[in-house]
C-alpha cells in the first residue's frame, strides 16, 4: 500500500467468520441497495482513502484484510488512523446510518462502581 492509498485489498478465498457474518445479515434483510449506495457515496466524496474500495465486495475486502491486518505507522503517523476510520466512515453514510443503533452520550460518564 502506498502511504496515502489504502488498498487495494484482496479477494480472500473465504471470508473470516465475522464478515460472512455481515454479508449474510445484509442479504438477509434486502439491505444490499443501501450498504452499495454507502459504498458509492464514501468513494465519490473524493475521501483519498477510498481509491480502492468502489464497491460492495471492495469493502467486504477491506473488511476481511482489516481483521488480519497487523498495525503498523508509517511516518505521518496516520496510518493505523487511516485503516480504522475508513470503515466507520462507510458505516456513517446516510443510506445506511437508521440501521445502527444511536449513540447515547448520555449513559456517560458511567454510574460509579460499588
Amino acid at each position: 500500500m502506498s502511504e496515502h492509498v489504502l488498498g487495494p485489498f484482496p479477494t480472500p478465498a473465504t471470508y473470516h467468520p465475522m464478515v460472512q457474518g455481515l454479508m449474510n445479515m445484509i442479504k438477509r434483510n434486502k439491505w444490499e441497495s443501501k450498504f452499495e449506495k454507502a459504498v458509492s457515496d464514501a468513494y465519490n466524496s473524493g475521501v483519498e482513502e477510498m481509491t480502492n474500495i468502489k464497491t460492495l465486495p471492495d469493502y467486504y475486502n477491506y473488511l476481511h484484510y482489516f481483521l488480519f491486518w497487523v498495525p503498523v505507522e508509517n511516518k505521518n503517523g496516520t496510518l493505523a488512523h487511516k485503516m480504522i476510520s475508513i470503515m466507520y466512515y462507510v458505516l456513517d453514510q446516510k443510506s445506511v446510518r437508521s440501521l445502527q443503533s444511536p449513540i447515547k452520550p448520555s449513559s456517560y460518564p458511567p454510574p460509579p462502581l460499588t
